[in-house]
């Protein structure tokens, strides 16, 4: 998974060294600068072979590299509508969903779908465990859309 790191500008010097970066080929500092699945396409280009974007009530985005065993492509997925109680979890909901349907063979595509399904139904309920959904409940809730 690729982290972004979000940070401000501590002055002159750190502007300095993210221009270099830049000249460089680096990866730019300040996070997607509006550009869904900008954070995804810097790190799945220097470091693992698929980023997963999380981007809350609207979705999520993923791109993956050849090396991928699921092949190269980008996706996104707009998410699902819930009666959200807590958000506590959900993030984590979400990349277990996704790693369940990559490693179950699922497309990048049908991962998202399925993750976002996943951390939706785990908003549900209050606290990061009461809602976490079963694969049954998943499937059930993405057969009824």
């Amino acid at each position: 998974m690729a982290h972004v790191r979000l940070r401000r500008d501590a002055g002159g010097g750190a502007a300095r060294r993210r221009r270099a970066r830049r000249q460089r080929g680096g990866p730019r500092a300040g996070g997607v600068r509006g550009r869904p699945g900008g954070a995804g396409r810097g790190g799945a280009r220097r470091g693992p072979h698929t980023a997963l974007v999380t981007r809350g009530a609207a979705g999520s985005y993923a791109r993956a590299t050849a090396d991928a065993p699921w092949g190269a492509g980008e996706a996104s997925h707009a998410g699902f509508d819930a009666d959200v109680v807590d958000t506590t979890g959900a993030g984590d909901a979400f990349t277990a969903g996704a790693i369940a349907a990559l490693d179950g063979g699922e497309s990048l595509a049908a991962a998202l779908r399925f993750a976002n399904a996943v951390g939706a139904r785990a908003t549900t309920a209050q606290g990061a465990m009461a809602a976490l959904p079963t694969r049954a409940h998943v499937e059930t809730f993405l057969a009824e859309r």
